[in-house]
């Protein structure tokens, strides 16, 4: 399944209603089984995004807050080092990353299964979409690569403001496909 991966409010309500579905859909068992100890299932997926989006929503609230941006409107452009991190952190990235400690999932179960609550991990993610898509839709009219804003984790990245809502975006449609991956794997509980 292809996920929208650029960052408007359409793409932030697409990933929660996916997610809101799943959990619908999954039972406990299902949203916590992992295919490997190595391996995040459903659940850590999630919590890695909405870790990351802790960290991200409210930054970008308050840089949005406190900045006088331009007129402008999408699409929007920014600089070869923006466009790298973008593809690289989204769906269409072929290396494997390691997540800051900052942004691993809550470290809960075991190597079989992780040990989140359903409804707290999709609730949370749910809220934080909201925020997300509501911060651009409060910046609708806004030159967003007119301004550039650090990483909440990692200070000495900074990218345009745009370049991280389509990261973020980019970035969540890489994780529901995995997501998505341990679904369809081989003993994937029934129930």
């Amino acid at each position: 399944m292809s996920l929208p991966t650029a960052g408007t409010p359409a793409t932030f309500y697409a990933h929660k209603i996916l997610v809101e579905d799943w959990a619908g859909s999954l039972s406990a068992a299902q949203f916590n089984w992992k295919p490997s100890a190595k391996s995040w299932s459903v659940a850590e997926c999630l919590a890695h995004l909405k870790r990351l989006a802790e960290m991200y929503a409210p930054a970008l609230e308050t840089k949005l807050a406190t900045t006088s941006l331009p007129a402008g409107s999408p699409p929007f452009t920014y600089g070869w080092f923006a466009r790298f991190t973008v593809r690289s952190f989204g769906a269409e990235g072929t290396r494997k990353l390691t997540s800051p400690a900052d942004f691993l999932p809550e470290a809960t179960g075991t190597d079989d299964a992780s040990n989140l609550d359903p409804a707290t991990v999709v609730g949370a993610f749910g809220a934080l979409q909201d925020r997300l898509a509501a911060a651009l839709d409060g910046a609708k009219g806004l030159d967003l690569s007119a301004a550039k804003m650090p990483s909440p984790a990692v200070k000495v990245l900074r990218l345009p403001l745009a370049a991280w809502f389509d990261m973020l975006a980019g970035h969540q449609a890489r994780h529901l496909q995995q997501a998505q991956r341990v679904m369809a794997s081989p003993g994937f509980p029934r129930a």
